[in-house]
């Protein structure tokens, strides 16, 4: 919703586009999601950091996947949300075009570093011999190549980014909004459409429907055995089901935020203020596809890690050992606590005699 249209175009009392009950539920929603999002995360870095690596050709991509999703659930959940429901920029005015930025760099990261994941393990399942030691040798400067990309397409918004004033009833807002034409507007709503959408899911559907092709065709050598056969289907089933539901997750996710999009610059919601129901219609849309957008954040840790029996058994693993040595630091004080008691009782009965 734009306020500035809103405050020469609208009879509401109020710039708020909901009640006060439903931004509660609001504020309650996207703050469990950002705490989630920033827990499991954390959770994953400490895992792959600590643990033992578990998977020593994916720790980088997914580490760096971790990044993106805790400064996506720091920089663009509290931010873009809070501006939308209260139609006005709450925080300070030189933080607007730091947001808007960050915000696009965590999406662009978050989105190629998947996409990066899915090459690798293309590459990796397909063709282990030709390239797997290119990608191993190169896994650090692709990651640097994405935050380049990624701070580069960033500094657009930035640069075309700021506080605008505006006028409603008696008091002075700030909305703050990326400042385009209506042509321009267009194309770069279409420009992030194409690189944060279309260009990676064709690439995963593409890598991911091979490796399953793949995977499904592939016989286990040696001789026939029933038991073992039957398992190692299984396992394929499995793998082929989580990486389905990889695309099928990311397009669910981002897919309606960027119809919403399109839909508002190519055909703008004038007469909203003219009828209740599209007026409503149009803030829930907007309220949804952007939950789903922020809820990929979270998704990502569980389907790359706790979905792993890997990952969990070398959380399990963790959590094992520092209980351990927890448990060895509490038996040690333990120990000196009942040597320094004895002591004191001896030297109390020295004093005595």
């Amino acid at each position: 919703m734009d306020p500035i249209w809103m405050a020469n175009n609208t009879d509401l009392p109020d710039l708020a586009l909901l009640d006060r009950n439903w931004q509660t539920f609001l504020v309650i929603l996207y703050t469990t999601t950002a705490i989630i999002s920033l827990a499991s995360n954390i959770v994953t870095i400490v895992v792959l950091v600590k643990g033992e690596r578990l998977s020593s050709e994916l720790w980088k991509y997914l580490i760096n996947l971790s990044v993106a999703d805790i400064s996506m659930a720091v920089f663009c959940i509290p931010f873009t949300y809070t501006m939308f429901m209260l139609g006005h920029w709450v925080f300070p005015v030189w933080l607007c075009p730091i947001v808007q930025f960050t915000q696009v760099c965590s999406v662009l990261i978050s989105v190629y570093t998947l996409t990066l994941i899915g090459i690798d393990r293309y590459f990796a399942i397909l063709y282990p011999f030709q390239t797997s030691s290119y990608l191993k040798s190169h896994k650090l400067w692709l990651v640097c190549a994405i935050w380049m990309v990624s701070i580069g397409v960033g500094l657009i918004p930035y640069y075309k980014t700021e506080a605008v004033r505006f006028a409603y009833g008696n008091d002075t807002y700030y909305d703050c909004r990326e400042v385009w034409d209506e042509e321009s507007g267009k194309k770069y709503t279409l420009f992030i459409f194409i690189i944060t959408f279309a260009l990676p899911i064709f690439i995963l559907t593409f890598v991911y429907t091979s490796i399953c092709c793949y995977i499904l065709r592939h016989n286990t050598p040696g001789n026939p055995d029933r038991v073992r056969d039957l398992a190692q289907w299984k396992l394929k089933i499995k793998v082929v089901k989580m990486l389905i539901t990889i695309v099928i997750l990311f397009a669910v996710c981002w897919l309606p935020i960027h119809i919403f999009n399109i839909m508002v610059w190519f055909f703008p919601p004038t007469s909203i203020n003219t009828s209740r129901t599209l007026y409503m219609t149009y803030v829930f849309s907007y309220f949804f596809s952007h939950f789903l957008s922020m809820s990929h954040s979270f998704i990502n840790p569980f389907v790359y890690g706790f979905m792993s029996e890997n990952f969990k058994s070398s959380l399990r693993r963790l959590v094992t050992r520092m209980w351990s040595k927890r448990k060895h630091m509490d038996t040690e004080l333990d120990k000196y606590s009942a040597s320094h008691q004895t002591q004191e009782l001896t030297s109390l009965r020295i004093n005595t005699l």
